[in-house]
């Protein structure tokens, strides 16, 4: 669903998404050399992949809270594993964007972020990453409020709101 509407004409001319699409592009571009790959060149032409598992990802994580108690995020989602279930949760992600799936021809022609920058570009979008896992100011996974962008939803601003 975001997918198709990020690469929608109307999203690529509105005032506000364009600004916010900007902020996103230049985040993965930062993050191929923040994350360490060589050979990386994320941004522009990854924009609606990482948006799309941005967005999406969001909206999972608020489906999530709306399902389970705090409590029951907080609790160990497995007796034998140290991990919340509120944890577990951003594991999936990473496992389901690191392992080898039918997106080589995305990766291959470049629109598509190599894993590393997929998963840590989009979860050090997240406050909810950042809470969860408890990342100090100053971490690469912990970007300041001010750089996280929304394109969509209750956070996302207007043009005339970003400072």
């Amino acid at each position: 669903m975001y997918k198709m509407f990020i690469d929608s004409i109307y999203a690529r001319r509105h005032p506000y998404f364009i600004t916010e699409s900007h902020l996103i592009i230049d985040h993965f571009s930062t993050a191929c050399a923040g994350f360490g790959e060589e050979g990386c060149d994320s941004g522009r032409k990854t924009f609606v992949e990482d948006s799309s598992d941005l967005e999406g990802l969001r909206q999972a994580h608020q489906l999530l809270r709306q399902r389970f108690t705090v409590g029951q995020l907080a609790a160990l989602a497995f007796p034998d594993l140290p991990y919340t279930l509120e944890q577990i949760f951003f594991y999936a992600f990473a496992s389901l964007a690191c392992t080898a799936d039918d997106h080589e021809d995305d990766l291959q022609n470049g629109t598509r972020s190599l894993p590393i920058v997929r998963v840590n570009g989009v979860l050090s979008q997240m406050p909810e990453f950042t809470r969860t896992f408890n990342c100090f100011d100053g971490e690469p996974m912990n970007a300041p409020e001010k750089s996280v962008c929304y394109l969509f939803g209750e956070n996302a601003v207007s043009t005339e709101d970003r400072s």
